[in-house]
């Protein structure tokens, strides 16, 4: 009886077959067993394991019709409402939001916040919080006329804007003289009038001359 041989040599601290060798050919396969080559192996290992689909340090997976299901999206992204061309647009659109809401206004290219705690609450501009962002009612580059100030004018019983002027003949209740006008007539008076002191009266006193009379009684 012939006895087989299997011929080995000691290579790199092992053991190789030299003869006979057993080759790929030579192996049957089926779909259970298969040769990979290294880089199907390496394939394989890199793929994630379905077991953490959707789950902390596992993968995000998809919904049925190809998007992330909204439970797995950062709450940053579901505040955020969107772009709007101007801030009334926004406001249309969202007359009412919650904490945190925000969405770009390309007007004012910045972003707008819903501030929950406004009185009332409404959308306001990032970039002007804590600013001025309106003026009697007007937004973005104001102007203000005297009508829209919409203060009363005074009056002899009421506050409110009184008007200035220079005459110095008027009887109107409803204007305030001006420092010239005051001079004005200042400088009349100095230039009209007369003071005597004495205790007689002068014979040719004029309007608005003074008579200081020496001959009052003394009550003291």
């Amino acid at each position: 009886m012939a006895q087989n041989y299997t011929q080995r040599v000691f290579v790199n601290g092992k053991w190789e077959d030299r003869y006979p060798k057993t080759v790929a050919a030579q192996v049957e396969t089926d779909p259970q067993h298969r040769f990979l080559t290294d880089g199907q192996i390496a394939a394989f290992e890199a793929k994630e394991d379905a077991a953490n689909k959707n789950k902390a340090g596992g993968y995000a997976g998809l919904d049925e019709e190809g998007r992330l299901p909204l439970s797995l999206i950062p709450s940053l992204l579901e505040h955020n409402k969107g772009y709007y061309a101007a801030p009334e647009a926004l406001r249309e659109a969202l007359p009412s939001a919650n904490a945190g809401d925000f969405a770009v206004v390309g007007l004012t290219d910045t972003v707008w916040i819903w501030d929950a705690d406004g009185e009332p609450a409404g959308w306001i501009d990032s970039a002007t919080r804590g600013a001025v962002i309106s003026v009697n009612g007007k937004t973005g580059a104001v102007t203000i006329t005297w009508d829209d100030l919409e203060v009363p004018d005074a009056a002899l019983d009421a506050k409110g804007i009184v008007q200035l002027s220079s005459a110095t003949d008027s009887e109107d209740e409803t204007t305030a003289a001006t420092p010239k006008a005051v001079k004005a007539v200042m400088d009349e008076v100095r230039g009209r009038a007369k003071i005597t002191v004495g205790d007689t009266a002068p014979e040719d006193a004029q309007e608005g001359d003074w008579w200081f009379d020496t001959s009052t009684p003394d009550v003291s």
